[in-house]
């Protein structure tokens, strides 16, 4: 069996050790001499063990990567009816918004209408983030995947909540990220020096500041937090996300929200909370890949992105946009079915073989 990367790591540091210890000493090492070696010799130390480490690590990190790729083929093999599906969905949404964008556009560009082009923006967000979800399931990461879900939510729920709306809020969400950017920028300005990182200039803020200012004077105001582009719509001077989703009706995704926000913030997350644990007999703090947990990241994924399909679809009312997200609806409403018949009946499997193979 291959030693251990921490047993190469001691072997490495031991051997570096007795390199820097007086030769009168080293047939006697005691613990004040291997302290003051340490000491005066750290820097040549750590760089005869770097230098050990990197001889080693093409040799560790090939059978590593050998490790994982053979856990991504078993994780396919044991989800591809599931994956195929959602990539089917992928495929379909990413195509035919990609027609229906073309065909808009240069009309909605004409008439300077910020709703579409909002909206836009978002549908292309929410396909990049439904992809990022993909890439997370299959190198065995659904809480990473689920946390990313609650980005492609966001997105849906703003693309639902600017569709009811005229114009000018999509506007005021488009100017948004300018105000967003230069408070970011003065922010990032205040920790430069500690952060070792290189300022906005003072020409690079007033080119900013005088951008907002423009776009003030067209707004009749500053947005001066992250949701003030919709206070107008909502009749509110202080907005919120939780109040756009209860707008349009998403609220009931409120407890799914939550839930996946545990896996981005520091708060204690119990172990049989993960979904990588899901399927565990014995509890373990899980700090690689699961092949376990895919079905809810799987499907809420595909819910939320056909929910924003179906948004910007639905900007131009034809037949043949209807009959698409029909399809697609129905591809996710299968893609449920299969997921949960997938992880139970390769689970019984599993847990079948595990069983006889105990028995002899």
């Amino acid at each position: 069996m291959p030693r251990s990367f921490l047993t190469e790591l001691q072997t490495s540091f031991e051997e570096a050790l007795a390199r820097e210890l007086p030769e009168e000493i080293s047939n006697g090492v005691t613990e004040e001499a291997i302290r003051q070696v340490i000491e005066t010799s750290c820097g040549k130390i750590v760089e005869s063990i770097l230098n050990d480490l990197k001889q080693q690590a093409p040799a560790m990190l090939r059978s590593e990567r050998r490790k994982q790729a053979g856990f991504e083929n078993r994780t396919f093999e044991r989800w591809q009816p599931a994956f195929d599906l959602y990539e089917l969905i992928l495929g379909i949404v990413a195509q035919v918004g990609a027609e229906h964008d073309a065909t808009l556009r240069p009309a909605a560009a004409a008439a300077d209408n910020w709703t579409f082009e909002s909206i836009s923006h978002l549908h292309a967000r929410g396909l990049l983030v439904a992809r990022e979800i993909y890439a997370l399931l299959r190198g065995g990461f659904p809480d990473g995947a689920l946390a990313r879900w609650r980005t492609l939510h966001e997105l849906t729920v703003t693309a639902m909540f600017l569709h009811r709306q005229d114009s000018q809020i999509a506007f005021r969400y488009l100017a948004s990220s300018r105000f967003q950017a230069l408070r970011a920028a003065r922010q990032f300005n205040d920790f430069a020096t500690r952060a070792r990182m290189q300022p906005f200039s003072e020409d690079e803020l007033q080119r900013m500041e005088a951008e907002c200012n423009d776009l003030a004077e067209q707004l009749g105001g500053r947005l001066k937090r992250d949701y003030d582009w919709a206070a107008p719509a909502l009749n509110r001077a202080l907005v919120t996300f939780d109040q756009i989703e209860r707008e349009v009706g998403m609220d009931h995704w409120r407890p799914r929200y939550r839930w996946a926000c545990q896996h981005n913030h520091g708060g204690h997350r119990p172990l049989e909370n993960l979904l990588g644990l899901s399927e565990a007999v014995d509890q373990f703090l899980l700090v690689g890949a699961s092949n376990s947990g895919f079905v809810d990241p799987l499907h809420m994924s595909a819910i939320s992105l056909t929910q924003l399909f179906s948004i910007f679809l639905l900007h131009a009312e034809k037949l043949d946009r209807i009959v698409m997200i029909d399809l697609v609806q129905s591809l996710v409403d299968e893609l449920g079915e299969t997921a949960l018949s997938v992880e139970q009946e390769t689970l019984k499997a599993a847990r079948a073989r595990k069983g006889s193979e105990t028995d002899e």
